[in-house]
């Protein structure tokens, strides 16, 4: 694929959506710095790209560069205030910089626009049990395990909130 968007770009550079699609297939390929690189170079064409927006925020994510994730990722998420992924991709940087009551809201955001979102749903119980709101974090765990009841992190985390309770069901 990625020879194929090369071309495209060469026949015209100032293709936002090429240069997105670029920066997916070499993130995929392993190639992040490239990838980052094509991802702004759609940013810089179309600020307004929730897609690139995002697509730099996990590709810098995935490098530990959460700080310079974060705006990036907030930016798709106003942009596409629709998107559980963005919201749940968003919360899970929040994390790591530290900024835990904003990503809670966003994986709150997230389960509420796809209450399917299994992934979503254990991130958010995992926060709450650090913070301590254990009842908060058993009923999230518990909806993770009826949307997947495989779901072993779950499982889990679920018996290590029980278990201090006196509840080892």
């Amino acid at each position: 694929a990625i020879p194929h968007f090369e071309k495209t770009l060469a026949a015209n550079p100032e293709y936002p959506e090429g240069h997105s699609n670029l920066g997916v297939a070499l993130a995929g390929a392993g190639k992040v710095d490239r990838a980052v690189a094509e991802f702004e170079k759609a940013i810089e064409i179309n600020p307004a790209s929730a897609e690139a927006q995002n697509n730099l925020g996990r590709a810098l994510a995935g490098l530990g560069k959460f700080e310079q994730a974060a705006p990036h990722l907030r930016t798709a998420s106003e942009l596409k205030a629709d998107s559980a992924e963005i919201h749940n991709s968003l919360a899970v940087t929040l994390v790591k910089t530290g900024h835990l009551d904003e990503a809670i809201s966003h994986f709150e955001r997230a389960v509420e626009l796809n209450p399917a979102f299994t992934e979503a749903h254990f991130n958010l119980g995992c926060l709450l049990m650090a913070a301590s709101r254990l009842r908060e974090a058993e009923e999230r765990f518990c909806v993770a395990l009826r949307l997947d009841p495989n779901y072993a992190p779950a499982q889990t985390n679920l018996g290590n909130v029980l278990l201090p309770a006196g509840r080892p069901r």
